[in-house]
């Protein structure tokens, strides 16, 4: 309903209550719903509902055992489809996906990460509208199961060992149109020629598809081309019905000759009709000796003869004066009378015969829509995979190793889409190990040093792994995840009243209570929206627990409070990373290169100064700074205390 996205979470108990849901957000939004469709969401009409569509006895048969919201939703579906479409008689096998199947990105996640937007765009090169749906779909959905990425791996390794099959492959896909939809608009529209010209033209592609993957031994090869039935019998028939236009323009002809001897007559009769009108204008103009006279056809009045007015003397009056205009007369014969009365009779009744020869046509192309759509699904994944390789050629993508269990690694990581960016191979890499010993990375260093950079480019190599593509790195191994998290960013909520601290904090607890034991988790500034030692304090809570949480999350955590790297040493898990800063009496130079270790200054003052602030302002404030630093360091700490205990303290 809001303008941000939301998730829509469907509970097991949803049937008891969605009604009251539905009126609430009628009353409150202004939205008209439609209760034929509602009222499906009540368990034992969407039961009857689904029953009676599919034609069974039960649902067990369907997968839907059990699952009363899933149940509920399909019907309510199916039912507003109906509604629109009149038509859901194709649709008779129901696929149930599970949480469980793919790695779950919430809409914050694809926020923070730009997944959906930007880096989409940036690895999405697929030439097919298929290609497209089908490769937005990978990269929603990546895998958790190591086979099925494996899987992936292997095809695209296998491609990417023939550059030059690749490069043909891609040629022949941007002749193959898009099929699924194709086949939608055949389904549920009128009768078209041109959705079987663009069937037909998309076969004859995909047929000079199938001799290159001969060269391809491995099994996803064969389930990409090997598997599909052969579809020749199909090209055969379109190649014998249709009339295929030339490359030197179109026709108006739908059918080839000898096809449909009915077709064909009223044809020759219009073609001869056309000389007839041809030769009835020459005759006239001989018999009436007037040189400008001409025969002609609108459809408002039929076919005339036009003559201009001073010549309209010389009509017999045997003509039939039909319309006047400033200049010209307009008259009709007996002859042109009868003539016009056969080609509306030979127009009409052409095409009545050719609506239904097309309608046949459609029905027996038709027939063949599961060897249609597995052949579009095939499309779509060679579509994928050819893409993989380009974007892994072209910015030197390595494979990564997927393990049943062993640390993450991330050898010489390097950000996606921030690469791009940048002057060619300036873009300074990092590498990263997360074990069972070092679970949690404390990460300190100043603004702009590349901490935001570095966590979201490890969420990215793992996203794309798991999507079965090559990612930007030297080396990667990893146990695949189940869920990422992120916290990035200040925003607010003022549409639901909250500030900024509260959706940090709204953010980090739904993180917090949805961790799994296979879950990456990067935290940027957690705590930076309320006072110092607020803020300190929720940071080393947080922090604290995810360290130490049964379910031990491979987690970075990015951080301004250098207080916090002191934990180090009190809590299980945790070590230290720092970004490399280069001080000198000018300023201070960023590296962009994260080491073990931790940092105990921000430098804010100093990229305040090169963000232009005035030069007495950067002055004040460094004095303002000397002197908080002195308070501080008079204070009396003591000896033992740990940093929650300096804390209140201070």
């Amino acid at each position: 309903i809001q303008k941000q996205p939301r998730e829509l979470l469907i509970e097991s108990k949803f049937e008891e209550r969605g009604s009251a849901i539905l009126e609430e957000i009628q009353r409150n939004f202004s939205l008209r719903i439609t209760r034929a469709r509602s009222h499906y969401f009540q368990h034992d009409n969407a039961v009857r509902f689904l029953l009676d569509h599919f034609g069974i006895l039960q649902l067990d048969g369907l997968g839907l055992n059990g699952k009363i919201a899933t149940i509920n939703a399909t019907a309510a579906l199916l039912s507003y489809l109906k509604d629109h479409q009149q038509n859901i008689e194709p649709i008779r096998v129901l696929q149930i996906e599970t949480l469980t199947d793919h790695l779950l990105i919430d809409h914050r996640t694809d926020r923070h990460l730009h997944i959906s937007s930007s880096l989409l765009s940036f690895l999405d090169t697929t030439v097919t509208g298929m290609g497209g749906r089908l490769f937005k779909e990978v990269l929603e959905k990546p895998l958790i199961e190591s086979s099925g990425i494996i899987d992936r791996q292997v095809m695209t390794q296998a491609l990417m060992k023939k550059p030059l099959v690749v490069a043909e492959i891609s040629k022949i896909l941007e002749r193959v149109h898009d099929l699924e939809r194709i086949l939608y608009r055949l389904h549920f529209c009128a009768a078209s020629t041109k959705e079987l010209l663009l069937i037909h033209s998309s076969l004859k592609a995909v047929e000079q598809l199938v001799p290159l993957f001969v060269h391809f031994k491995c099994d996803e090869s064969k389930k990409l081309i090997g598997a599909l039935p052969d579809f020749s019998s199909l090209i055969h028939l379109l190649d014998y019905e249709l009339e295929i236009p030339s490359v030197s323009g179109a026709t108006d002809r739908i059918f080839k000759k000898g096809v449909h001897p009915q077709i064909d007559a009223l044809r020759d009769f219009s073609m001869k009709g056309d000389q007839w009108l041809i030769e009835y204008q020459e005759r006239l103009k001989l018999e009436l000796d007037i040189k400008t006279l001409k025969v002609s056809f609108t459809r408002a009045f039929g076919y005339y003869i036009e003559v201009s007015r001073a010549q309209s003397n010389k009509i017999p009056e045997s003509f039939i004066r039909r319309q006047t205009l400033v200049q010209q007369e307009r008259y009709i014969t007996k002859e042109l009378q009868e003539f016009e009365e056969k080609c509306l009779f030979a127009e009409d009744t052409l095409k009545k015969l050719e609506e239904n020869a097309l309608r046949f046509l459609i029905e027996r192309v038709l027939k063949e829509l599961p060897l249609l759509k597995k052949i579009a699904q095939s499309v779509a994944w060679i579509d994928v995979y050819t893409a993989f390789v380009r974007i892994a050629q072209k910015e030197g993508y390595v494979c990564p190793k997927i393990l049943h269990q062993g640390p993450f690694v991330i050898e010489e990581g390097r950000h996606p889409l921030v690469e791009t960016l940048m002057p060619y191979k300036s873009f300074i890499p990092n590498s990263l190990c997360l074990n069972d010993t070092n679970r949690l990375a404390l990460i300190t260093g100043p603004n702009m040093g590349g901490k935001s950079t570095y966590i979201r480019q490890s969420a990215l190599i793992i996203l794309m792994a798991q999507m079965g593509c090559f990612v930007p790195a030297k080396r990667v191994e990893l146990v695949p995840f189940d869920r990422i998290f992120s916290r990035i960013g200040a925003h607010d909520d003022l549409y639901r009243g909250q500030s900024t601290f509260m959706v940090e904090m709204a953010e980090t607890a739904e993180i917090l209570n949805n961790l799994t034991y296979r879950s990456f988790v990067i935290l940027d500034e957690i705590g930076r929206g309320t006072s110092t030692y607020d803020g300190i304090s929720i940071a080393w809570s947080v922090l604290e627990f995810l360290a130490q949480s049964v379910k031990k999350p491979r987690t970075l955590f990015a951080t301004h409070y250098s207080e916090l790297t002191d934990c180090m040493g009190e809590i299980e898990g945790v070590f230290n990373l720092k970004v490399l800063v280069k001080e000198s009496l000018s300023g201070i130079l960023f590296s962009y290169k994260l080491v073990e270790g931790s940092t105990d200054k921000s430098y804010g003052i100093h990229v305040a100064k090169l963000a232009g602030l005035p030069p007495q302002i950067i002055s004040r404030a460094m004095d303002i700074l000397k002197t908080y630093e002195k308070q501080r360091s008079s204070k009396p700490v003591q000896k033992g205390c740990s940093l929650k205990e300096q804390i209140v303290i201070f």
